[in-house]
């Protein structure tokens, strides 16, 4: 549950204009160059009626309240979205369910990219160990809106969050890219899923791989060890959806 209203900075016109339609009540105030008015005048006349605040500035200002030089000439503060704990996200959920876990993910353009993609295949909820540059900035102007449509969980202990998800009738699926593990082609998966993920470097803790009863692996050459975290995301979401959806 929410306890706090904490504020979050979020740049790039797309980014920003899907943050607007789906919670134009969570903006605090906008900076932007007059470039741009015509593009954000539904941000703009939002702000003139509910007396909020919006500065016309330059380029070089937007950069300097957003930190980065990536904002495509506007900077918008908004309330964070709500990070649920799990225990809070299983209260109510539909029949069909999606959920991907990252353990160790901290690059925020891989978080990014991850969301753009979950968004784009149905999933519920994500949910982090890490959530440091959850909110951050580059994460959510490389969603490109796709952080909006999502829930979002924070549990620190991957390994208490095994027996929760089951007792709520969720099947768990590790990746992994050695031998043994079910090939993703080949797995028929149930309506309420977990997939968990982890950074690349070493992927997900031995720990929690014993823990997880099946693991997948993506088929491939086997030129490479394995993909890039986002992109294997990508590739295990489009199975599950093309089965979950039907």
């Amino acid at each position: 549950m929410r306890t706090d209203k904490s504020e979050m900075n979020i740049v790039g016109v797309h980014a920003v204009l899907s943050a607007f339609k789906q919670r134009p009540n969570e903006l605090i105030k906008i900076h932007l160059t007059k470039e741009l008015l015509k593009t954000m005048k539904p941000v703009v006349d939002y702000c003139v009626k509910n007396k909020l605040a919006y500065h016309i500035v330059e380029a070089e200002k937007v950069e300097k309240i957003s930190r980065s030089t990536h904002h495509e000439g506007v900077c918008a503060l908004f309330v964070k979205p709500e990070l649920y704990t799990l225990s809070e996200y299983l209260k109510k959920l539909p029949a069909k369910c999606l959920v991907v876990a990252l353990q160790g993910v901290k690059n925020p353009h891989n978080l990014g990219a991850i969301m753009r993609i979950a968004a784009h295949f149905g999933v519920d909820a994500l949910m982090v160990n890490e959530s440091e540059q959850l909110f951050s900035s580059a994460a959510f102007r490389t969603a490109e809106g796709g952080g909006e449509g999502l829930k979002f969980i924070f549990e620190k202990d991957f390994m208490k969050s095994i027996e929760l998800f089951k007792k709520n009738q969720f099947e768990l699926y590790a990746t992994s890219s050695h031998s043994g593990a079910l090939s993703l082609y080949k797995t028929q998966f149930p309506n309420r899923v977990v997939i968990f993920m982890g950074e690349e470097r070493y992927g997900l803790s031995p720990e929690l791989l014993k823990k997880i009863p099946k693991s997948l692996v993506i088929p491939g050459t086997g030129l490479v060890e394995s993909l890039n975290v986002a992109s294997a995301t990508s590739v295990i979401l489009s199975e599950v959806y093309r089965q979950i959806q039907k």
